[in-house]
């Protein structure tokens, strides 16, 4: 039992590292693998530390009305490009997997600005925050994007590649 609570503590900071060096987004989906890979034992301090939670994100989109509105919170200005928006249904929303450039110009109201979600496990198509919608679910609130973010991130679908998902509706 000795050998088993050294390789816990072992464990806790060896994670605790990874998830304080990628910022909880950078490199996410290979630190996630990672932590399914452990047993059921280490899988939890995972869980307790706030890396990552076994529900999912429930995030909801209305075009018409330009809301978001992401668990029990909402709703937060939000925009589509009205010529091509995001197309109506359920989505995946993707564990991030790269820094994105464009979101720099708002991390003066965000220090997550350039970690975004794709809308479905293929495509150009992101829950971001910005100002312009090249048809992605845009957040033009970006003062609220630190908190959407902090939501999603922490959240799983089980399916290892998901933090859950978008209903985009009229």
């Amino acid at each position: 039992h000795t050998y088993i609570k050294n390789l816990y503590v072992f464990v806790q900071k060896k994670y605790k590292k990874i998830a304080d060096a990628i910022g909880f987004g950078l490199n996410l989906r290979k630190s996630l693998r990672k932590a399914n890979s452990l047993p059921r034992y280490f899988r939890a301090f995972w869980l307790q530390s706030g890396i990552a939670d076994d529900r999912a994100a429930t995030v909801k989109f209305n075009i018409t009305t330009g809301k978001l509105w992401y668990g029990n919170l909402g709703p937060i200005n939000t925009k589509t490009m009205t010529e091509n928006p995001v197309p109506v249904g359920k989505h995946n929303l993707e564990i991030p997997y790269e820094v994105h450039s464009l979101g720099i110009g708002y991390q003066a109201l965000s220090k997550y600005a350039k970690t975004w979600f794709r809308i479905g496990h293929s495509g150009d198509r992101f829950l971001h925050p910005g100002r312009i919608s090249a048809g992605c679910v845009t957040v033009t609130d970006i003062a609220a994007w630190t908190r959407i973010y902090e939501y999603l991130i922490k959240s799983r679908k089980g399916d290892g590649k998901s933090v859950g998902t978008i209903e985009v509706i009229k």
